[in-house]
């Protein structure tokens, strides 16, 4: 009888031991599988462009800049805006590809120049 508890505790010893090795082991295991992001990568996620919008030049605009004589100015939604008349009258740029928002736009010259805004988007026309 006495045997048989000894045996009994040194099975019930042994199974939690192994037990307890086998959840450190899971849980490594675990911590060095990468976790799937859900969602389209940069690389795959479709453009999203500004909607064009009768009441663009009257959202909130953040930055302006000279592109030789026209102004371009950016703003919310991807909004960007023209004027070639030194701000009198504004219209939508076509095929701006973000709906974020831009923050600034800068401009070399009359045909290069840059906007940047939310998501780290960096937008350049040539």
């Amino acid at each position: 009888m006495q045997q048989s508890a000894h045996l009994s505790r040194w099975t019930t010893a042994l199974f939690a031991v192994a037990a307890g090795f086998f959840v450190m082991t899971a849980q490594a295991a675990l911590a060095q599988t990468p976790k799937k992001l859900g969602g389209p990568t940069p690389e795959t996620a479709p453009i999203e462009y500004a909607i064009p919008s009768k009441l663009a030049t009257r959202t909130l605009l953040l930055s302006v800049a000279h592109a030789g004589e026209r102004l371009v100015a950016v703003g919310h939604w991807g909004h960007v805006v023209l004027s070639d008349d030194g701000g009198l009258n504004w219209r939508q740029a076509k095929s701006v590809p973000t709906r974020n928002t831009l923050t600034s736009v800068y401009f070399a010259d009359d045909k290069n120049g840059w906007a940047v805004g939310h998501d780290a988007i960096v937008l350049h026309t040539a």
